[in-house]
């Protein structure tokens, strides 16, 4: 009897188990692979874990150790499993390296040497495998030494359409695998809830709210599970459109930021009661941590099992780096309708990500929705050159409120005696490009009222949470809420993330898509007349430049300056009639107002991007590999020195080593949340700006291995967050 797990679960009951899952994925999607690529996945999954029978993996998953020489001899099973499978097995030489390289890289693993491979096949696993009997005809009596070896260096000799093919196939396997270890019968998770998919509940929630359908939303159904771009402005009904493109599909719903995606879930989940949608981004494992009754979500969303997963496209595009692994959330899109919200709101780099990804998708079966308030035109001319199949809406779509900001340009800095007057009645927003000058800001502020927050990305998580929710509480984007006043003082964090109505807001230039996200955290459903006041004051100038010089690219910020001095001191009108702010993003992005865009860098970096990944080769990267990250945050995890001194004089270091010691090793539960816990108390500083941190050895490996937390030596302030300087008192550990 051979194991394959170590909690005595058979290799044949592994198999069988993953065969139900193959049925369940076969049954629910039988048009997703020809009957002959069927056959071919049902072989790799008979076979996958054949190599398990070495007699070290035995040894390992009964005894539960081994010794050094025997770690020393370890070959992985998946690169020992195609030994089994006959030289002819497919008649079909492409079909032979598919199956091979499936089973070969079903796991991310080191690649052995494969002379010692070899060897070990011949000398050791051959007696092994001569007592068992499959019955199967693709599975040989004698096991091939050589053969594999050749057909796994073919696979970046595949062309394009094959690697697709190959990258399908794999994707199912791992999903088929991973669901089977999980002790997952079904593919997916079931798609109702009473009876209704996520687009019957939509309806019913529109219904009970008393919300007519409006012109998009019928679009979408009427166009549901097509190519679209669809640009809509917020009060349209972008979200409840969305779902209602959906339908009955498996259905992956993006946006930019963790703290949206967490609003639009509970969105779903609660006022919709939509109860299967699940979040998946890098917080969502200690959310479900947290949540008693829900901690097998994270399970489920982790493995793309879910019919409505909430989401960030870093947790589903890796693919496009071809990195070992990441075939499952290919393979998982091919099935689903993808939902990609806010578009403009990427860098260039991501953009072609996304784009990138939308053209191996869509040729895999997959749909998308891209639906935003406003779309860079020169994309059109990305989707037509690289054949990525589309649909535009036939028109823009407006909310019922067509007129909610007058902008006002100012050339100078923060007019701070002004604004203090404002907040004496108003709920009044600045926006800042940089942190350190939203801190700066803040002590200026202070000197005038006390009646003044501050959030940043430079607080501890346990802060950080803390004030989102009291911006959120300070101004709702609610209709009923209470009569308040004061300031608050942010960054980018909060232009697409936190669901805000302020009153007044003043911001620094940017880029014209920023800008017009950063108006909408004002009058967000409120008609504004202002009897000649504006609402958006817009800060620019040779200082305001300066500083965001290494935030914003150059040449669009200077696009944007130049636009929008043509809709300085007026109300901005967003309408069928007359969309400004569409007229002001088009005169930055569209190649018949803008013909310096098409040499700008902003495109070079697109195409630059999408060259690099259409020449990468499979497993060129791993899933470590920096150059394989979606986005280039190039950043360390810190805790800053003042709070690991506090954390150590009340014994709560102490109390999470006790913790990590008691634990054996399939405490992955506990462990988890003792992660979380400590995570709660670090902040993440980019590297891009190293001058001025000041980072020393944590000494968490007892508590925590490898977890690469620094101590932040600079001082942290809870009202302040993470500041360059250093606390001279916080230097005695």
């Amino acid at each position: 009897m051979f194991l394959a797990k170590s909690n005595g679960e058979t290799l044949q009951e592994h198999v069988e188990k993953c065969l139900q899952v193959f049925q369940s994925l076969y049954e629910k999607y039988p048009d997703l692979l020809t009957e002959v690529e069927w056959d071919l996945l049902r072989q790799a999954v008979i076979a996958h874990d054949l190599g398990k029978i070495n007699p070290l993996f035995q040894k390992l998953m009964k005894k539960g150790n081994l010794s050094e020489k025997e770690w020393d001899q370890w070959i992985p099973h998946g690169q020992l499993s195609p030994a089994m499978i006959k030289k002819d097995a497919r008649k079909d030489e492409i079909e032979q390296i598919i199956l091979v390289c499936a089973i070969y890289y079903h796991h991310d693993r080191p690649e052995k040497d494969r002379n010692i491979v070899r060897e070990y096949i011949r000398n050791i696993l051959q007696d092994e495998w001569e007592t068992i009997k499959f019955p199967c005809d693709f599975l040989t009596k004698k096991l091939r030494t050589a053969y594999y070896s050749y057909q796994v260096q073919k696979l970046d000799e595949l062309k394009d359409d094959e690697i697709l093919r190959y990258i399908l196939i794999k994707g199912c396997l791992n999903r088929i695998d991973y669901c089977a270890s999980a002790g997952r019968l079904e593919i997916e998770a079931s798609s109702f809830i009473n009876g209704k998919d996520v687009a019957q509940c939509t309806e019913n929630f529109m219904e009970k709210q008393g919300y007519a359908r409006r012109e998009m939303q019928t679009y979408l159904m009427q166009h549901e599970g097509e190519n679209l771009i669809v640009t809509a402005s917020t009060g349209s009904g972008k979200t409840e459109g969305a779902l209602l493109w959906m339908k009955d599909s498996k259905g992956f719903y993006t946006l930019p930021l963790k703290v949206s995606i967490n609003s639009i879930w509970r969105r779903i989940h609660e006022n919709m009661g939509y109860k299967p949608a699940v979040l998946l981004h890098s917080d969502a494992k200690g959310f479900y941590l947290t949540q008693a009754s829900d901690q097998d979500k994270y399970e489920t969303a982790r493995l793309f099992a879910a019919p409505l997963t909430i989401t960030t496209i870093d947790q589903l595009f890796q693919f496009v780096y071809k990195v070992n692994g990441a075939e499952a959330a290919a393979s998982a899109l091919a099935t689903a309708r993808l939902v990609i919200d806010e578009i403009q709101m990427y860098e260039p780099e991501l953009v072609a990500i996304i784009l990138y990804g939308l053209k191996m998708l869509t040729q895999m079966g997959g749909k998308y929705l891209i639906i935003t308030a406003t779309f860079p035109k020169i994309l059109y001319k990305v989707f037509e050159e690289h054949t990525i199949p589309y649909q535009c809406a036939p028109k823009s779509y407006y909310g019922d409120v067509t007129k909610r900001h007058w902008m006002k340009l100012i050339k100078d800095e923060f007019p701070i005696e002004e604004i203090v007057r404002q907040a004496e009645t108003k709920r009044v927003l600045l926006l800042c490009n940089t942190v350190n000058y939203a801190i700066e800001l803040y002590q200026q502020l202070q000197e005038y009222t006390d009646r003044v927050g501050l959030l940043h990305s430079r607080f501890i998580r346990k802060d950080r949470k803390k004030l989102e929710q009291e911006i959120l509480d300070f101004a709702p984007n609610d209709p009923n809420r209470k009569e308040n006043h004061g300031i608050w003082i942010s960054t980018q964090i909060v232009e697409a993330s936190l669901n805000i109505d302020f009153d007044v807001l003043y911001t620094e230039m940017c880029s014209i898509d920023s800008l017009l996200q950063r108006m909408g955290r004002v009058y967000r459903n409120r008609w504004y007349d202002g009897n000649g006041e504006p609402n958006v004051y817009v800060m620019y100038g040779d200082a305001v430049k300066r500083r965001c010089a290494n935030i914003i690219d150059p040449e669009i910020y200077t696009y944007t300056m130049d636009t929008v001095k043509a809709y300085d001191d007026m109300l901005l009108e967003e309408s069928e009639q007359h969309d400004m702010k569409t007229e002001m993003i088009d005169c930055v992005y569209d190649p018949e107002k803008n013909k310096a865009i098409e040499n700008s860098r902003y495109l070079k970096k697109i195409k630059a991007k999408w060259n690099d990944l259409a020449f990468m080769g499979m497993y060129q990267y791993n899933k470590k590999d920096k150059e394989a990250k979606i986005r280039d945050i190039r950043s360390d995890t810190v805790i800053p020195i003042s709070i690991y001194n506090r954390l150590a004089d009340d014994g709560t270091l102490e109390e999470w080593e006790k913790r990590a010691a008691s634990m054996d090793g399939d405490a992955q539960e506990q462990r988890a949340k003792l992660h979380e816990e400590i995570l709660s108390y670090t902040v993440a500083i980019s590297r891009y700006y190293a001058d001025g941190w000041q980072l020393e050895h944590c000494n968490l490996d007892t508590i925590w291995k490898h977890s690469d937390i620094k101590l932040c030596v600079n001082r942290y302030d809870e009202e302040l967050g993470l500041i360059k300087g250093v606390d001279s008192a916080d230097f005695i550990l």
